[in-house]
């Protein structure tokens, strides 16, 4: 073997490497994208149920309310039929 051939082969070689570190690089970075999109849907879908929890803890804090007027309502009904 030339040496001319060993410094080819050589050269050969390390273009795959770079070949094959390129591809796995690029993978890698689709991967990385891929994962960001993820993450920035998530927190998205976090901040969305965050706002349906207190949506729905306004919503129960209402009807809680409107239930208390009901049985104070009731109360002062039972009171009135009782002193007739």
């Amino acid at each position: 073997m030339t040496e001319t051939s060993f410094y080819l082969a050589f050269s050969t070689f390390n273009l795959l490497l770079l070949l094959t570190t390129s591809v796995i690089l690029t993978n890698l970075y689709a991967k990385a994208r891929q994962l960001a999109q993820n993450t920035s849907l998530l927190t998205e879908l976090a901040v969305q149920m965050t706002r349906i929890d207190r949506h729905s803890a306004n919503e129960v804090a209402l009807i809680a309310r409107e239930i208390s007027s009901d049985i104070g309502r009731l109360r002062q009904l039972e009171l009135l039929e009782g002193s007739h």
